[in-house]
């Protein structure tokens, strides 16, 4: 199995990378909001919208911060990408239960295994991979972005 070659770390990019790819996933959820529930209200989509870039930018600062105060060991990009993601959705799902809930049943039916609407932590936690893979492979890893 090989390895990912180590890249120069740059905060900018980093950021970049990340607030692109969540820009990406917002604009699916966007997207693909209406499908599932026509009805919802538009700042609920336009919140949607905007989630998944505030959790690449969150993700992104947060390997800049872990490679300063890392010490001998930093954590790796999956681990602190998929326990953001994770960690962010969980919080946005206690906000808004409702919401998260009726989605969930507009999508799996109300009988069905994935009607909780704490399955949204599961779905962060895969967003938060994809978007911290991206960024520890675009952006690079290291004490660097934390020391410009």
């Amino acid at each position: 199995m090989s390895r990912i070659p180590r890249r120069p770390a740059s905060l900018p990019i980093r950021l970049a990378v990340a607030t692109m790819a969540g820009l990406l996933l917002g604009i699916l959820g966007l997207a693909l909001l209406p499908l599932f529930m026509p009805g919802l209200d538009p700042m609920v989509r336009w919140g949607f919208f905007l989630w998944y870039p505030t959790v690449g930018a969150v993700i992104a600062f947060a390997g800049a911060a872990n490679a300063r105060e890392g010490g001998s060991r930093a954590l790796p990009w999956w681990l602190r990408g998929g326990a953001i993601g994770g960690w962010m959705n969980f919080v946005a799902t206690l906000l808004s239960p409702g919401v998260m809930r009726d989605f969930m049943i507009a999508a799996f039916g109300a009988d069905g295994l994935l009607a909780s609407p704490f399955w949204f932590v599961a779905e962060g936690a895969v967003a938060g991979l994809v978007i911290g893979y991206l960024v520890m492979r675009f952006g690079g890893e290291g004490r660097e972005p934390a020391d410009d």
